[in-house]
């Protein structure tokens, strides 16, 4: 097997097991450094790009609103973050 076929092998791999996968773990920081790790659901859209949600109560979400560009949806009051 040469190199590209082994990285078309591994690619593949990589798309089937994110395909499989329904949460991801999300770890932010606040702005005095303390740490917020935990599982978050996630969709992909076609192009590959992650849309993470996450409740206002997670602590994840005033991080993600102070350092990411964010939209926040009206019916889940979730943040949706891209």
């Amino acid at each position: 097997m040469n190199q590209t076929e082994n990285l078309s092998e591994r690619t593949i791999d990589l798309q089937e097991l994110l395909a499989s996968q329904q949460t991801l773990l999300l770890s932010t920081a606040s702005a005095s450094c303390v740490l917020d790790l935990s599982y978050a659901p996630f969709v992909r859209d076609q192009a590959g790009c992650f849309y993470i949600f996450v409740s206002e109560l997670a602590g994840h979400t005033s991080n993600l609103f102070s350092i990411l560009k964010v939209k926040t949806t009206s019916f889940s009051r979730s943040a949706l973050a891209q």
